[in-house]
């Protein structure tokens, strides 16, 4: 199953360069972690101190915050405001066709 942990930061423009460093970091320290798929570090498109880091897994094990995740929560908590929490992939789409074409429920 994938799940998706999802790391929010708000915090001022002038602050992200800091906590993208950070993370970046963070994950260079862990590069072969076992279970990820992949990882996307985003900025908001609008707002110009928002950023999330998506770290997707594959795993069939108990849904909870990864020890890499909270640690970096915890390294960018100072900057701003964090969401950390847990989503788990129902469907998805793939390509043009317009249907889900896998379910991981």
């Amino acid at each position: 199953m994938k799940r998706i942990e999802m790391i929010r930061l708000r915090t001022s423009a002038e602050e992200r360069e800091k906590t993208v460093e950070i993370i970046r970091e963070q994950f260079e320290k862990k590069r072969q972690i076992e279970g990820v798929d992949s990882v996307f570090l985003m900025k908001h498109a609008q707002y110009g101190g928002d950023i999330a880091l998506l770290v997707v897994w594959d795993t069939t094990g108990e849904v909870t915050k990864t020890r890499e995740g909270v640690a970096v929560a915890e390294a960018i908590g100072r900057f701003g405001t964090v969401d950390h929490s847990i989503w788990e992939v129902v469907s998805r789409k793939v390509g043009s066709s317009g249907e889900l074409v896998q379910d991981y429920s």
